[in-house]
């Protein structure tokens, strides 16, 4: 079970079988599904769903040029929310 991502993992978030992971300008999506390979022993695999830069999810409108991905969090079964941060340390605003 692995799963790449450009840059480091700022933030995952796992509900209903569902892992979202956001790193490196990246937003993925996977299942976690579990498979019995012999008396009490189970092995894991990631099936990846989806993998996008946030910034083009994201209304034109909203002007992220400066923001980088930051979190990310299932509210619900069809809901997921993720934040921005200033990408520069002097930064003073986030977007959620």
């Amino acid at each position: 079970m692995k799963a790449v991502l450009p840059g480091a993992i700022e933030d995952l978030n796992y509900r209903n079988g569902m892992l979202g992971v956001v790193g490196g300008d990246q937003l993925k999506l996977f299942s976690l599904e579990a498979q019995s390979v012999g008396l009490r022993q189970t092995d894991y695999s990631l099936r990846e769903h989806f993998h996008v830069s946030p910034h083009k999810l994201i209304a034109p409108s909203l002007n992220l040029r400066d923001k980088r991905i930051h979190s990310v969090a299932f509210t619900s079964d069809n809901l997921l929310v993720v934040s921005f941060v200033d990408a520069s340390p002097l930064g003073q605003s986030s977007i959620l």
